[in-house]
């Protein structure tokens, strides 16, 4: 997983803005959760992420929006959190989350198609 911003996710994406109900959705999330943290990843790297907002922030249910597939099972996540540190917390957390995948491999990913294998 890479934490990224939003103006890093919009030209992965090839694109200027979100479309309207993104952004709308997006919008709503922020108004209710003052902080945020993008990142790109696959869908088991999101699972391990929900796991440790609930071990270590004790964060559930998880304010989140997926912003659509880059490739299989693979996109930018935006996660809202009601606190500044824990949005601190969660971006160095990412960088070490590894993810054991089907195979028994453990790795992360570090973009599209490209794993870092631990």
């Amino acid at each position: 997983m890479i934490v990224r911003s939003y103006l890093e996710m919009l030209k992965e994406y090839a694109i200027s803005d979100l479309d309207s109900d993104d952004k709308e959705d997006r919008i709503k999330m922020l108004s209710q959760n003052s902080y945020s943290v993008i990142f790109e990843g696959d869908f088991l790297e999101f699972d391990n992420v929900k796991t440790w907002l609930k071990e270590n922030i004790n964060k559930d249910p998880i304010n989140f929006l997926f912003y659509g597939k880059l490739g299989y099972d693979y996109g930018f996540f935006e996660v809202f959190l009601n606190e500044c540190n824990h949005a601190i917390e969660l971006t160095q957390a990412i960088p070490n989350i590894f993810t054991t995948y089907f195979n028994e491999t453990t790795a992360k990913t570090n973009g599209l198609d490209n794993y870092n294998i631990l």
